[in-house]
C-alpha cells in the first residue's frame, strides 16, 4: 500500500494551508478552555508564569530576533513596568488598565533612551551598554528607599480588579495573562508581516545594505528598542499583581540571562518558537522546584544542546552571529592564497 505517505503529505499540506490566524485562534481558544478540565492550582500558576515569560521574551525577540540588536537589559524594562504598576496601585489606587498603560509607556520611554546608543554602536559594545543599564536600574530599585522601599521591596500589592471583580485565583490570572499574550502575539505578528518588520529584517541582515536602499537604520533600531521595552513592561505589570510583591532581587542579570535563553531555545525571530521556548525553560524551572539545586544544570544543558545541535532554535530559522561583513559579499582573496592557487593550478 502506498497511500500512507501520500495521505501523510496531504495532511501536512492541509495544515500548512490553514491561515496562521486560524491556528493562533484555535490554540488560544483551547488554552482558555483549560480551566474547565484542569483544577490543579499549581499547574495554573506554572501556566501563568509561562505566559508572563512568553510576553517578556517576545519583547526580547523584537529587539534581538527581528532587528538583530544584541541587548541584555530586558530585566530592567521588566522591573520598570512592575514597579510602575505596583506604585500607582499602592499610592494612587489607579485601576489596572491605567497602571498597565503607564507601565508600558514608561518602559518604552526607557527603551528609547537606551536604544539611542544603538544608533551609534552595535555588537559587543551595545551588549555592554545594556548590561550596565540593567545593573543601574537594579541599584536604583535597591537604594531608592523613599520610592521603592529598598531591599524590602513592595509587599502586599493589591490584586487586579477588572469590571468590579478582583482576581484571586491562579485560573483568573492565567486567563488574564493569556489574553494579554494573545494581544502581544497579534501585535508582533502584525509587525513581522508589515513594512516595519521587513525593515527590521534588513537591518538585522546587513545594516550597510539597508542604508544603501534608503532605510533609516537609526530610526528602526530605536523603534525596536521602544517596542521590545514596552512589551516587557506588560509582563512586569502582570507579575507585580500576580505575585503581590516586587523587589530588586527579581530584576537582576539572571532574569536577562533567562529571557535570552528562552529566545535562543525557541528560535530567533520566531513568535511560536518564543512561546515554546518559554514553555520548555519555565516549565523545567517550575516543575523542578523539588530539585532546585539541579534545575539550573538541566536548563543550561538544554540550552547547550540546542546551541550545538540546532543553533537556530527549536522553531527558528536565524542563527545568532557576530556582526561582520555581509555574507553576500565575498571578501577579496589574500595575495598569498591567490598565488598558491595559481601555482597549484
Amino acid at each position: 500500500m502506498t497511500t500512507g505517505p501520500t495521505e501523510g503529505r496531504s495532511l501536512v499540506g492541509t495544515l500548512r494551508s490553514i491561515p496562521p490566524g486560524v491556528l493562533w485562534t484555535l490554540g488560544f481558544g483551547l488554552a482558555a478552555l483549560s480551566p474547565l478540565v484542569i483544577t490543579d492550582q499549581y499547574l495554573f500558576r506554572m501556566f501563568t508564569m509561562i505566559a508572563i515569560w512568553s510576553i517578556l521574551a517576545l519583547g526580547q525577540n523584537i529587539i534581538t530576533g527581528f532587528c538583530g540588536q544584541l541587548s541584555y537589559g530586558q530585566a530592567a524594562f521588566y522591573g520598570i513596568g512592575a514597579y510602575t504598576s505596583a506604585l500607582l496601585t499602592i499610592h494612587l489606587g489607579l485601576p489596572f488598565p491605567i497602571t498597565l498603560i503607564c507601565a508600558v509607556a514608561l518602559s518604552a520611554a526607557f527603551g528609547l533612551l537606551i536604544g539611542y546608543p544603538a544608533t551609534r554602536i552595535g555588537g559587543d559594545y551595545l551588549f555592554l551598554v545594556t548590561i550596565g543599564f540593567a545593573e543601574i536600574c537594579r541599584l536604583v530599585f535597591l537604594n531608592w528607599d523613599s520610592v521603592t522601599n529598598g531591599a524590602v521591596g513592595l509587599p502586599n500589592i493589591p490584586p487586579i480588579s477588572l469590571f468590579g471583580h478582583q482576581l484571586w485565583t491562579n485560573q483568573e490570572y492565567f486567563l488574564l495573562s493569556l489574553a494579554l499574550l494573545a494581544v502581544v502575539v497579534a501585535i508582533t505578528n502584525r509587525i513581522s508581516a508589515s513594512d516595519i518588520g521587513r525593515c527590521f529584517l534588513a537591518v538585522r541582515e546587513d545594516e550597510i545594505a539597508a542604508r544603501a536602499v534608503g532605510i533609516n537604520v537609526a530610526r528602526y533600531k530605536l523603534l525596536a528598542f521602544g517596542l521590545g521595552a514596552g512589551i516587557s513592561g506588560v509582563a512586569g505589570a502582570i507579575v507585580a499583581h500576580f505575585l503581590s510583591y516586587v523587589g530588586p532581587d527579581m530584576f537582576t542579570n539572571w532574569e536577562s540571562t533567562l529571557v535570552f535563553a528562552i529566545v535562543l531555545v525557541g528560535g530567533l525571530g520566531s513568535v511560536p518558537g518564543t512561546i515554546l521556548g518559554a514553555a520548555v525553560i519555565i516549565g523545567i524551572f517550575e516543575s523542578a522546584r523539588g530539585i532546585s539545586d539541579y534545575r539550573l544544570y538541566i536548563a543550561g544543558g538544554l540550552l547547550l544542546f540546542v546551541v550545538l545541535v540546532r543553533p537556530q532554535g527549536l522553531l527558528g530559522a536565524v542563527k545568532l552571529r557576530r556582526p561582520g561583513p555581509s555574507p553576500a559579499v565575498d571578501p577579496e582573496p589574500e595575495p598569498e592564497k591567490e598565488m598558491e592557487k595559481t601555482h597549484g593550478a
